[in-house]
């Protein structure tokens, strides 16, 4: 790194020049720029578009709730009762849990959902949803809205809302 005073060539991570003694600061990363950066700041889980959720009931059987996600055309379903959302059953739960090892009518959605999946709220920042899914390892993300309604969102509406970029 130069000394912004001597000019001297000092090895990084040098606080101080070895010629001169003046502090020497790396410089700070740029801030990113253009319309993918301001999108990615400003962004809410809202501008992501949820779609209204599909539900099923705890007691409906796994044949069932594949069958509603072909249908609807959707990659999972959550998992409700009258006190609201109790779980989230996905694509990729039917496959590790039900596929070519039971009977997937004999199987209860309750006995292979994720129990008390975690939420976004849609004023919360993309960045957050992009956190939370990635940490997560989640591919769907249920959201709740201002007036209690339930959407979702998956990583291909993040994907989406990437590539909107004009």
């Amino acid at each position: 790194m130069k000394c912004p005073d001597c000019h001297k060539e000092n090895i990084p991570g040098e606080e101080l020049c070895t010629g001169c003694a003046h502090p020497i600061q790396a410089p700070s990363p740029r801030a990113p720029e253009g319309d993918l950066a301001r999108r990615v700041r400003q962004g809410t889980v809202a501008d992501l578009n949820p779609r209204p959720a599909v539900s099923v009931l705890p007691d409906a059987s796994a044949a069932d709730a594949a069958r509603m996600m072909r249908e609807e055309k959707v990659g999972c379903v959550l998992v409700a009762t009258a006190g609201g959302v109790a779980g989230i059953l996905t694509e990729r739960d039917l496959l590790r849990d039900v596929a070519g090892l039971k009977d997937p009518s004999a199987v209860k959605v309750s006995e292979i959902m994720h129990a008390r999946p975690e939420m976004l709220r849609s004023d919360e920042p993309v960045t957050h949803a992009f956190h939370q899914m990635a940490v997560g390892g989640y591919r769907h993300m249920p959201v709740v809205s201002d007036d209690g309604a339930v959407g979702m969102i998956s990583s291909r509406d993040l994907l989406r809302y990437l590539s909107a970029v004009k």
